[in-house]
């Protein structure tokens, strides 16, 4: 796909996939579920293509400048920190703790990308009421503070059921400027109406 979008390009820089911005990053989010140290050369050697084509986006060890291409690889899971910024030119960006941005310098822009947590983990049970008001000013900090550092924050398994409360949580998540929203259900996610399942205040699905 990004060899035929480029290879009539006018623009020094590389296209990406989406039409309407190809300046926009696509995210390749790697999730490790084997042993880390045995798996970080596998998944170098496969995205080799990549890193020669001039997709990825980068930091350059030696000027000190991140570029970011048209594609951004994420390391998630079983990554390892370590190996990630042990790499000289890095073309995997580490998936932080959201939860501990705040309290810990380490996680920049210069080596990852997401800041990620799980909700329970981050404010714990969120009941079919909605989240509490301590709750979501612990939400809304996580996210500034991914936001100060230049990640993108986000929140994985959020709950689905009942659908209101997964509402309320997306409305809340989208209006604290989160950096991603993680959902499941792509179709409804992408519905121009979130309550088209809500008729009278009766939840139908």
């Amino acid at each position: 796909m990004l060899t035929n979008l480029n290879t009539n390009s006018s623009t020094n820089n590389s296209v990406g996939i989406f039409d309407l911005d190809p300046t926009a990053t696509l995210t390749l989010l790697i999730d490790i579920k084997t042993d880390g140290n045995a798996t970080w050369p596998v998944i170098l050697h496969q995205l080799a293509p990549l890193i020669s084509g001039g997709w990825l986006s980068y930091w350059n060890g030696t000027s000190n400048k991140l570029t970011r291409g048209p594609i951004t690889v994420v390391g998630t899971g079983n990554t390892l920190f370590d190996q990630v910024v042990a790499e000289h030119d890095r073309y995997v960006f580490f998936d932080a703790p959201l939860n501990e941005i705040s309290q810990n310098s380490t996680y920049t822009a210069e080596n990852s990308y997401y800041a990620s947590v799980s909700l329970k983990k981050a404010v714990g049970t969120v009941w079919t009421w909605g989240p509490t008001e301590d709750q979501k000013q612990t939400m809304e900090k996580m996210i500034t503070a991914a936001s100060e550092r230049g990640l993108v924050s986000r929140f994985w398994s959020i709950p689905s059921w009942p659908v209101s409360l997964r509402m309320k949580l997306w409305r809340f998540l989208v209006d604290s400027k989160i950096g991603m929203l993680n959902v499941d259900d792509v179709v409804q996610a992408t519905r121009w109406s979130w309550d088209w399942c809500i008729v009278a205040g009766l939840v139908l699905c």
